[in-house]
């Protein structure tokens, strides 16, 4: 919310907001990307992917077909967000975090590191996955 009002007092009236895509990325002829988008090394994009304005897609993330991607939203490294999937506005998506095909995830949501998202998130919230059982220390015979 605060990058949002930031965006929208500071920044949006004072400079021309160019997107800047690494030359890295093999850009489909199907991209809506809106202004000032940041796209890192190593990101796949699919076919008809919309990226509305103010939007990080960091390192080695996979944009699938039919994706749309809400205004001031952050996406770590390593995320993967398959086919039919929607990402609201002002959401952060926490590094390898994955995604299955069709979710949707509302506005002002947060995934945290390494979260499979399963299952639409209808209310803004903060989802992280369950800490993992101790199983067995190694040390222990």
């Amino acid at each position: 919310v605060l990058r949002n009002k930031i965006y929208e007092n500071e920044i949006k009236n004072k400079f021309d907001l160019t997107s800047i895509i690494d030359s890295s990325v093999q850009v489909p002829n199907d991209l809506t990307l809106g202004k000032g988008v940041i796209i890192y090394p190593k990101v796949t994009l699919s076919y008809d992917v919309t990226i509305r304005d103010n939007v990080t897609v960091n390192y080695n993330t996979l944009l699938g077909h039919n994706l749309i991607v809400g205004k001031n939203t952050f996406i770590g490294p390593g995320v993967t967000i398959p086919g039919r999937c929607q990402i609201g506005n002002n959401c952060v998506i926490g590094a390898g975090s994955t995604f299955m095909e069709g979710v949707n995830v509302c506005d002002d949501s947060i995934i945290g590191v390494g979260t499979t998202v399963l299952t639409n998130i209808n209310n803004p919230s903060m989802v992280m996955d369950m800490p993992r059982k101790l199983v067995k220390k190694l040390d222990e015979k």
